[in-house]
């Protein structure tokens, strides 16, 4: 009825209210899920875990080697299910009474940005505190690869760069439009911006005003893309 995957609800003001923030990729909160009872009977329980934002897709890959596991064998597995992460990536040992966390479980994150990170969970402390470890790497900027090609003739320069840098593209074929986007190791984007490039040698200037560090430059021309790292002093 609101038009919306999730929905604030005050209970002091019994109101839909208006609290979403801008930017997020997940909402670890309690839910309401139907799960087996065990005699064929579904229940309605109350259980903790995470809910995805709209615009986020995550693969689950099971029994694998979080230090080893590829993206590409589990890419053709995502969904935007609300629920995909969920709250069975640990569960409850009544032989130890104790909770157990699935650590050869990963997740890959495709955020509405198309970053891409790998999420493994470490350890639950329990309903006492709530404390939830985990650990994420960011891959880079997703791209399928039913979609792009590799874009050849990019470069960055200067690189190392001060406040500004250069985009570098020969391109080959008819004019197009470009698109690029920057940035930093925990994917959030710190400039973005269309440029018009045609046949031949093409320069774009681009000014940082970011703190010193690693960066990531992720550039889209026609149906090629491709990722650059880009160090700032």
């Amino acid at each position: 009825a609101y038009n919306k995957d999730i929905v604030f609800f005050s209970l002091e003001d019994n109101t839909v209210v208006n609290v979403e923030p801008n930017n997020w990729d997940m909402l670890f909160t309690r839910y309401s899920e139907s799960l087996d009872a065990g005699d064929g009977t579904f229940l309605e329980y109350n259980v903790g875990g995470a809910l995805l934002a709209p615009g986020v897709f995550v693969a689950q890959a099971n029994g694998v080697d979080p230090n080893t596991v590829n993206f590409a064998d589990h890419e053709a597995k995502l969904t935007d299910s609300l629920t995909v992460i969920g709250h069975d990536w640990r569960y409850f040992d009544l032989g130890s009474f104790s909770w157990i966390t699935l650590t050869e479980r990963v997740y890959f994150v495709k955020t509405a940005a198309d970053s891409l990170f790998k999420l493994t969970f470490l350890d639950f402390e329990g309903s006492s505190t709530g404390v939830i470890t985990m650990e994420t790497e960011y891959l880079g900027q997703y791209v399928s690869t039913t979609e792009f090609e590799e874009l050849n003739g990019f470069a960055v320069y200067p690189n190392p760069a001060v406040g500004r840098t250069n985009l570098t593209l020969d391109w080959q074929d008819a004019p197009t439009t470009a698109q690029y986007r920057i940035m930093d190791l925990q994917g959030r984007v710190v400039a973005e911006r269309s440029f018009e490039v045609s046949a031949g040698f093409n320069t774009h200037s681009v000014e940082l005003d970011v703190a010193p560090g690693m960066y990531v430059v992720d550039v889209v021309a026609g149906n090629a893309r491709t990722t650059e790292r880009l160090i700032i002093q």
